[in-house]
Protein backbone atom coordinates (compact mmCIF):
# COMPACT_ATOMS: atom_id res chain seq x y z
CA UNK A 1 0.00 0.00 0.00
CA UNK A 2 1.41 3.38 -0.95
CA UNK A 3 2.22 5.88 1.81
CA UNK A 4 -0.35 8.66 2.26
CA UNK A 5 2.28 11.35 1.59
CA UNK A 6 3.24 9.59 -1.66
CA UNK A 7 -0.41 9.48 -2.80
CA UNK A 8 -0.77 13.16 -1.92
CA UNK A 9 2.23 14.01 -4.10
CA UNK A 10 0.98 11.83 -6.99
CA UNK A 11 -2.37 13.58 -6.91
CA UNK A 12 -0.96 17.10 -6.56
CA UNK A 13 1.89 16.79 -9.06
CA UNK A 14 0.76 14.04 -11.47
CA UNK A 15 -3.03 14.15 -11.28
CA UNK A 16 -3.10 10.53 -10.11
CA UNK A 17 -5.63 10.07 -7.29
CA UNK A 18 -5.31 6.36 -6.45
CA UNK A 19 -2.92 3.42 -6.50
CA UNK A 20 -5.08 1.72 -9.14
CA UNK A 21 -4.89 4.73 -11.42
CA UNK A 22 -1.11 4.94 -10.90
CA UNK A 23 -0.72 1.25 -11.75
CA UNK A 24 -2.70 1.76 -14.94
CA UNK A 25 -0.65 4.78 -15.99
CA UNK A 26 2.62 2.94 -15.32
CA UNK A 27 1.44 -0.04 -17.34
CA UNK A 28 0.64 2.24 -20.28
CA UNK A 29 4.01 3.92 -20.04
CA UNK A 30 5.80 0.56 -19.86
CA UNK A 31 3.87 -0.60 -22.92
CA UNK A 32 4.92 2.57 -24.72
CA UNK A 33 8.54 1.92 -23.71
CA UNK A 34 8.35 -1.60 -25.09
CA UNK A 35 6.72 -0.51 -28.40
CA UNK A 36 9.99 0.77 -29.89
CA UNK A 37 8.28 3.96 -31.06
CA UNK A 38 10.36 6.21 -28.80
CA UNK A 39 14.07 6.79 -28.24
CA UNK A 40 16.19 4.38 -26.20
CA UNK A 41 16.78 6.88 -23.36
CA UNK A 42 13.06 7.68 -23.10
CA UNK A 43 12.24 3.96 -23.15
CA UNK A 44 14.75 3.32 -20.31
CA UNK A 45 13.33 6.15 -18.22
CA UNK A 46 9.71 5.03 -18.68
CA UNK A 47 10.63 1.43 -17.86
CA UNK A 48 12.26 2.55 -14.57
CA UNK A 49 9.38 4.73 -13.35
CA UNK A 50 7.65 1.92 -11.45
CA UNK A 51 10.82 1.15 -9.43
CA UNK A 52 11.38 4.90 -8.90
CA UNK A 53 7.91 5.33 -7.40
CA UNK A 54 8.37 2.20 -5.26
CA UNK A 55 11.68 3.41 -3.79
CA UNK A 56 10.28 6.90 -3.14
CA UNK A 57 7.32 5.42 -1.29
CA UNK A 58 9.59 3.09 0.72
CA UNK A 59 11.64 6.11 1.82
CA UNK A 60 8.46 7.70 3.22
CA UNK A 61 7.56 4.46 5.05
CA UNK A 62 11.04 4.13 6.60
CA UNK A 63 11.10 7.76 7.69
CA UNK A 64 7.81 7.32 9.53
CA UNK A 65 9.02 4.11 11.24
CA UNK A 66 12.24 5.79 12.38
CA UNK A 67 10.34 8.74 13.83
CA UNK A 68 7.97 6.47 15.78
CA UNK A 69 10.98 4.59 17.24
CA UNK A 70 12.66 7.82 18.28
CA UNK A 71 9.50 9.18 19.92
CA UNK A 72 8.94 5.96 21.88
CA UNK A 73 12.54 5.99 23.12
CA UNK A 74 12.14 9.61 24.27
CA UNK A 75 8.94 8.77 26.18
CA UNK A 76 10.62 5.78 27.90
CA UNK A 77 13.65 7.83 28.95
CA UNK A 78 11.41 10.64 30.31
CA UNK A 79 9.28 8.21 32.40
CA UNK A 80 12.32 6.45 33.88
CA UNK A 81 13.93 9.77 34.78
CA UNK A 82 10.76 10.86 36.64
CA UNK A 83 10.76 7.61 38.64
CA UNK A 84 14.43 8.07 39.53
CA UNK A 85 13.79 11.61 40.75
CA UNK A 86 10.94 10.40 42.97
CA UNK A 87 13.19 7.70 44.53
CA UNK A 88 16.00 10.17 45.17
CA UNK A 89 13.59 12.74 46.64
CA UNK A 90 12.24 10.11 49.06
CA UNK A 91 15.77 9.21 50.20
CA UNK A 92 16.61 12.87 50.77
CA UNK A 93 13.48 13.35 52.89
CA UNK A 94 14.31 10.24 54.97
CA UNK A 95 17.87 11.47 55.66
CA UNK A 96 16.49 14.89 56.61
CA UNK A 97 14.13 13.27 59.12
CA UNK A 98 17.06 11.36 60.66
CA UNK A 99 19.02 14.60 61.06
CA UNK A 100 16.03 16.32 62.69
CA UNK A 101 15.64 13.42 65.12
CA UNK A 102 19.36 13.52 66.00
CA UNK A 103 19.29 17.30 66.49
CA UNK A 104 16.26 17.14 68.80
CA UNK A 105 17.84 14.36 70.90
CA UNK A 106 21.14 16.21 71.18
CA UNK A 107 19.49 19.51 72.12
CA UNK A 108 17.42 17.83 74.83
CA UNK A 109 20.70 16.98 76.61
CA UNK A 110 22.62 20.11 75.66
CA UNK A 111 19.88 22.35 77.04
CA UNK A 112 20.72 21.11 80.56
CA UNK A 113 24.27 22.38 80.06
CA UNK A 114 23.35 25.70 78.48
CA UNK A 115 24.38 24.61 74.99
CA UNK A 116 22.52 24.30 71.73
CA UNK A 117 23.04 22.73 68.29
CA UNK A 118 22.06 25.20 65.56
CA UNK A 119 19.65 24.17 62.81
CA UNK A 120 22.33 24.51 60.14
CA UNK A 121 24.84 22.28 62.01
CA UNK A 122 25.37 18.85 60.44
CA UNK A 123 26.85 15.55 61.54
CA UNK A 124 30.38 16.94 61.68
CA UNK A 125 29.47 19.70 64.14
CA UNK A 126 27.38 17.26 66.15
CA UNK A 127 30.36 14.90 66.31
CA UNK A 128 32.73 17.61 67.54
CA UNK A 129 30.20 18.92 70.04
CA UNK A 130 29.44 15.51 71.55
CA UNK A 131 33.12 14.62 71.71
CA UNK A 132 33.87 17.77 73.70
CA UNK A 133 30.80 17.24 75.84
CA UNK A 134 31.88 13.76 76.89
CA UNK A 135 35.30 15.09 77.89
CA UNK A 136 33.73 17.85 80.01
CA UNK A 137 31.36 15.47 81.78
CA UNK A 138 33.88 12.77 82.73
CA UNK A 139 34.14 14.28 86.25
CA UNK A 140 30.39 14.38 86.80
CA UNK A 141 28.67 11.04 87.07
CA UNK A 142 25.12 12.30 86.64
CA UNK A 143 26.02 14.40 83.59
CA UNK A 144 27.92 11.47 82.09
CA UNK A 145 24.86 9.26 82.50
CA UNK A 146 22.74 11.84 80.67
CA UNK A 147 25.29 12.00 77.85
CA UNK A 148 25.41 8.20 77.57
CA UNK A 149 21.62 8.11 77.48
CA UNK A 150 21.66 10.73 74.71
CA UNK A 151 24.16 8.68 72.73
CA UNK A 152 21.98 5.60 73.11
CA UNK A 153 18.96 7.57 71.90
CA UNK A 154 20.92 8.82 68.93
CA UNK A 155 22.10 5.30 68.21
CA UNK A 156 18.51 4.09 68.37
CA UNK A 157 17.38 6.84 66.00
CA UNK A 158 20.16 6.00 63.57
CA UNK A 159 19.47 2.28 63.80
CA UNK A 160 15.87 2.82 62.71
CA UNK A 161 16.83 4.55 59.47
CA UNK A 162 20.47 3.93 58.63
CA UNK A 163 23.26 1.39 58.23
CA UNK A 164 25.79 2.26 60.95
CA UNK A 165 29.27 1.06 61.80
CA UNK A 166 32.09 2.41 63.98
CA UNK A 167 35.74 1.59 63.42
CA UNK A 168 39.00 2.45 65.09
CA UNK A 169 41.60 4.65 63.38
CA UNK A 170 42.86 1.68 61.33
CA UNK A 171 39.41 0.74 60.03
CA UNK A 172 38.80 -2.25 62.34
CA UNK A 173 35.09 -2.63 63.14
CA UNK A 174 34.13 -1.84 66.74
CA UNK A 175 30.38 -1.71 66.25
CA UNK A 176 27.85 -2.59 63.52
CA UNK A 177 24.10 -2.18 63.88
CA UNK A 178 21.45 -4.68 62.83
CA UNK A 179 20.90 -3.01 59.45
CA UNK A 180 24.62 -3.35 58.67
CA UNK A 181 24.50 -7.06 59.53
CA UNK A 182 21.31 -7.49 57.53
CA UNK A 183 22.56 -5.88 54.32
CA UNK A 184 26.07 -7.37 54.53
CA UNK A 185 24.70 -10.80 55.56
CA UNK A 186 27.50 -11.08 58.15
CA UNK A 187 26.59 -11.84 61.78
CA UNK A 188 27.99 -9.32 64.26
CA UNK A 189 30.41 -11.92 65.65
CA UNK A 190 32.09 -12.17 62.25
CA UNK A 191 32.38 -8.38 61.91
CA UNK A 192 33.70 -7.16 65.26
CA UNK A 193 37.45 -6.75 65.29
CA UNK A 194 37.68 -7.34 61.52
CA UNK A 195 38.85 -4.64 59.14
CA UNK A 196 36.16 -2.89 57.15
CA UNK A 197 37.78 -4.25 54.00
CA UNK A 198 35.70 -7.40 54.61
CA UNK A 199 32.92 -5.73 52.56
CA UNK A 200 35.23 -4.27 49.89
CA UNK A 201 33.57 -5.06 46.56
CA UNK A 202 36.60 -4.48 44.35
CA UNK A 203 34.49 -2.10 42.24
CA UNK A 204 36.35 1.03 43.27
CA UNK A 205 39.92 1.91 42.34
CA UNK A 206 42.80 2.34 44.82
CA UNK A 207 42.65 6.06 44.02
CA UNK A 208 39.04 6.16 45.25
CA UNK A 209 40.00 4.79 48.67
CA UNK A 210 43.14 6.95 48.81
CA UNK A 211 40.95 10.04 48.41
CA UNK A 212 38.49 8.76 51.05
CA UNK A 213 41.21 8.07 53.64
CA UNK A 214 42.96 11.29 52.74
CA UNK A 215 39.79 13.17 53.72
CA UNK A 216 38.88 11.45 56.99
CA UNK A 217 42.45 11.19 58.35
CA UNK A 218 42.56 15.00 58.13
CA UNK A 219 39.52 15.16 60.41
CA UNK A 220 37.12 16.02 57.60
CA UNK A 221 33.77 14.43 56.82
CA UNK A 222 33.54 12.30 53.65
CA UNK A 223 30.36 11.96 51.60
CA UNK A 224 29.86 9.69 48.63
CA UNK A 225 28.35 6.56 47.13
CA UNK A 226 30.18 3.30 47.62
CA UNK A 227 29.64 -0.27 46.45
CA UNK A 228 30.10 -3.05 49.03
CA UNK A 229 30.07 -6.86 48.81
CA UNK A 230 27.91 -9.02 51.08
CA UNK A 231 28.90 -12.39 52.50
CA UNK A 232 27.05 -14.18 49.69
CA UNK A 233 29.15 -12.13 47.19
CA UNK A 234 26.18 -10.00 46.10
CA UNK A 235 26.87 -6.29 45.63
CA UNK A 236 24.95 -3.37 47.13
CA UNK A 237 25.34 0.41 46.92
CA UNK A 238 25.06 2.89 49.76
CA UNK A 239 25.15 6.65 50.12
CA UNK A 240 27.64 7.08 52.96
CA UNK A 241 28.76 9.78 55.37
CA UNK A 242 31.94 9.02 57.35
CA UNK A 243 32.57 11.24 60.35
CA UNK A 244 35.90 11.18 62.27
CA UNK A 245 35.96 11.47 66.09
CA UNK A 246 38.96 13.56 67.15
CA UNK A 247 41.08 13.29 70.28
CA UNK A 248 42.60 16.17 72.28
CA UNK A 249 45.27 16.58 69.60
CA UNK A 250 42.66 16.77 66.84
CA UNK A 251 43.71 13.36 65.54
CA UNK A 252 41.02 10.84 64.50
CA UNK A 253 40.74 7.90 66.87
CA UNK A 254 37.42 6.51 65.61
CA UNK A 255 35.21 6.79 62.53
CA UNK A 256 31.45 6.46 62.39
CA UNK A 257 29.92 5.58 59.06
CA UNK A 258 26.24 6.30 58.44
CA UNK A 259 24.74 4.91 55.24
CA UNK A 260 21.47 4.47 53.40
CA UNK A 261 21.05 1.82 50.73
CA UNK A 262 20.75 3.21 47.19
CA UNK A 263 21.15 -0.01 45.20
CA UNK A 264 17.86 0.38 43.33
CA UNK A 265 18.47 4.06 42.64
CA UNK A 266 21.94 3.21 41.31
CA UNK A 267 20.53 0.49 39.05
CA UNK A 268 17.81 2.86 37.88
CA UNK A 269 20.38 5.54 37.04
CA UNK A 270 22.39 2.94 35.11
CA UNK A 271 19.24 1.89 33.27
CA UNK A 272 18.39 5.49 32.45
CA UNK A 273 21.92 6.14 31.25
CA UNK A 274 21.79 2.99 29.13
CA UNK A 275 18.50 4.16 27.67
CA UNK A 276 19.93 7.60 27.05
CA UNK A 277 22.91 6.11 25.22
CA UNK A 278 20.60 3.88 23.18
CA UNK A 279 18.46 6.87 22.27
CA UNK A 280 21.58 8.88 21.42
CA UNK A 281 22.79 6.07 19.15
CA UNK A 282 19.39 5.86 17.44
CA UNK A 283 19.35 9.62 16.89
CA UNK A 284 22.92 9.61 15.61
CA UNK A 285 22.28 6.86 13.08
CA UNK A 286 18.98 8.13 11.68
CA UNK A 287 19.15 9.25 8.08
CA UNK A 288 17.24 12.39 9.07
CA UNK A 289 18.05 15.50 11.01
CA UNK A 290 16.51 15.59 14.48
CA UNK A 291 16.20 18.53 16.85
CA UNK A 292 14.46 19.08 20.18
CA UNK A 293 13.22 22.36 21.63
CA UNK A 294 12.10 23.45 25.09
CA UNK A 295 8.75 25.11 25.78
CA UNK A 296 10.15 28.48 24.63
CA UNK A 297 11.39 27.09 21.33
CA UNK A 298 15.04 27.09 22.38
CA UNK A 299 17.25 24.37 20.94
CA UNK A 300 18.22 21.60 23.38
CA UNK A 301 19.48 18.91 20.99
CA UNK A 302 20.72 18.38 17.43
CA UNK A 303 21.82 15.03 16.06
CA UNK A 304 24.85 14.86 13.72
CA UNK A 305 22.65 14.68 10.60
CA UNK A 306 20.86 17.88 11.64
CA UNK A 307 24.22 19.60 12.15
CA UNK A 308 25.26 18.45 8.68
CA UNK A 309 22.04 19.66 7.02
CA UNK A 310 21.91 23.04 8.79
CA UNK A 311 25.63 23.84 8.87
CA UNK A 312 25.38 24.66 12.61
CA UNK A 313 26.73 22.64 15.53
CA UNK A 314 24.80 21.89 18.72
CA UNK A 315 27.05 24.15 20.87
CA UNK A 316 26.37 27.01 18.42
CA UNK A 317 22.57 26.61 18.51
CA UNK A 318 22.05 25.36 22.08
CA UNK A 319 19.81 27.75 24.02
CA UNK A 320 18.90 29.79 20.92
CA UNK A 321 15.37 30.17 19.56
CA UNK A 322 15.62 27.88 16.54
CA UNK A 323 12.92 29.73 14.61
CA UNK A 324 15.06 32.92 14.62
CA UNK A 325 18.06 31.07 13.21
CA UNK A 326 16.66 28.72 10.55
CA UNK A 327 12.98 29.45 9.86
CA UNK A 328 12.33 33.21 9.89
CA UNK A 329 12.51 33.81 6.11
CA UNK A 330 10.31 32.74 3.22
CA UNK A 331 11.69 31.56 -0.09
CA UNK A 332 11.31 35.06 -1.57
CA UNK A 333 13.38 36.49 1.29
CA UNK A 334 10.46 38.13 3.12
CA UNK A 335 10.14 37.87 6.89
CA UNK A 336 8.08 34.98 8.28
CA UNK A 337 6.75 36.16 11.61
CA UNK A 338 6.87 33.66 14.43
CA UNK A 339 3.11 33.89 14.91
CA UNK A 340 2.73 32.76 11.30
CA UNK A 341 5.02 29.74 11.63
CA UNK A 342 2.88 26.69 10.81
CA UNK A 343 5.19 24.36 12.74
CA UNK A 344 4.99 26.44 15.92
CA UNK A 345 1.21 26.84 15.69
CA UNK A 346 0.59 23.11 15.29
CA UNK A 347 2.97 22.04 18.07
CA UNK A 348 1.63 24.76 20.39
CA UNK A 349 -1.85 23.34 19.86
CA UNK A 350 -0.60 19.87 20.82
CA UNK A 351 -0.76 18.53 17.27
CA UNK A 352 1.70 16.65 15.08
CA UNK A 353 2.85 18.72 12.10
CA UNK A 354 3.80 17.12 8.76
CA UNK A 355 4.83 18.98 5.64
CA UNK A 356 7.23 19.06 2.73
CA UNK A 357 6.45 22.70 1.93
CA UNK A 358 8.66 24.39 4.54
CA UNK A 359 12.04 26.03 3.99
CA UNK A 360 14.98 26.17 6.40
CA UNK A 361 17.96 28.50 6.26
CA UNK A 362 21.47 27.05 6.11
CA UNK A 363 24.28 28.62 8.14
CA UNK A 364 25.54 30.10 4.88
CA UNK A 365 22.23 31.92 4.33
CA UNK A 366 20.96 29.53 1.63
CA UNK A 367 17.28 28.56 1.85
CA UNK A 368 16.41 24.94 1.05
CA UNK A 369 13.17 22.89 1.07
CA UNK A 370 12.61 20.39 3.85
CA UNK A 371 10.28 17.52 4.58
CA UNK A 372 9.49 17.70 8.32
CA UNK A 373 7.46 15.93 11.00
CA UNK A 374 7.26 17.82 14.34
CA UNK A 375 5.56 16.59 17.50
CA UNK A 376 4.91 18.18 20.92
CA UNK A 377 6.47 16.65 24.05
CA UNK A 378 4.04 16.30 26.95
CA UNK A 379 4.76 15.96 30.68
CA UNK A 380 1.80 15.54 33.04
CA UNK A 381 -0.50 16.78 30.32
CA UNK A 382 1.51 19.95 29.71
CA UNK A 383 3.55 20.74 26.59
CA UNK A 384 7.18 21.09 27.70
CA UNK A 385 8.86 21.14 24.31
CA UNK A 386 8.89 19.51 20.89
CA UNK A 387 10.88 17.10 18.73
CA UNK A 388 11.17 17.15 14.96
CA UNK A 389 12.72 15.03 12.22
CA UNK A 390 13.49 16.65 8.89
CA UNK A 391 15.25 16.08 5.56
CA UNK A 392 16.74 18.33 2.91
CA UNK A 393 14.56 17.51 -0.13
CA UNK A 394 16.41 19.71 -2.63
CA UNK A 395 17.40 16.66 -4.69
CA UNK A 396 13.85 15.35 -4.64
CA UNK A 397 12.48 18.69 -5.80
CA UNK A 398 14.98 18.72 -8.69
CA UNK A 399 13.95 15.18 -9.63
CA UNK A 400 10.28 16.15 -9.55
CA UNK A 401 10.97 19.17 -11.74
CA UNK A 402 12.91 17.02 -14.18
CA UNK A 403 10.06 14.51 -14.24
CA UNK A 404 7.47 17.19 -14.97
CA UNK A 405 9.61 18.69 -17.73
CA UNK A 406 10.08 15.26 -19.31
CA UNK A 407 6.30 14.86 -19.55
CA UNK A 408 5.80 18.13 -21.41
Amino acid sequence: MAHKLSLRQYKRLLGVSSEEQLAGVLSELEALAASGNISGSSSAMLSGLRQFFFQTDEAYQQAERDLILGRRSLELSSNELSEANQHLRHEAETRQQVMLSLRRTANAVLAQLGKHLADEDGLENLSHLLSGLVSELLSTRDALEHALAAIKNQQFALDQHAIVSITDARGNILYANDKFCEISKFPLAELKGVNHRIVNSGVHSPEFFAALWGTITQGKVWHGEICNKAKDLSLYWTAATIVPFLDADNKPYQYISIRTEVTEQHRLREKIESGRLLLQNVMNTLGEGVYTLDADGRCTFLNPEAEKILGWSLPELSGKVLYDVIHSRRLDGSLLRRAGCAIGRAVGAGQVFRSDQEYFEHQSGRLFPVSIVASPIFENGRIVGSVAAFQDITARRLAETALRESEI
